[in-house]
């Protein structure tokens, strides 16, 4: 993982989270703060995206 990755995680970090604890409604977006990401999970995929600035993150999950 390199340094811009890292950084990119750490933003997301508390979002993933509750993601992976089936809280996936109702975040805030850690850029912009709107309401509702759009989240689709699967067992190894993660991808988050905000509707309104447009920001995302796309990540394997090790299972």
């Amino acid at each position: 993982m390199n340094e811009q990755d890292y950084d990119k995680l750490v933003i997301w970090q508390d979002i993933l989270d509750e993601i992976m604890a089936g809280r996936t409604q109702g975040h805030r977006c850690p850029k912009c703060r709107a309401q509702g990401l759009e989240v689709e999970h699967t067992p190894a995929q993660i991808f988050i995206k905000c509707n309104e600035c447009g920001i995302t993150f796309r990540g394997r999950l090790r299972v």
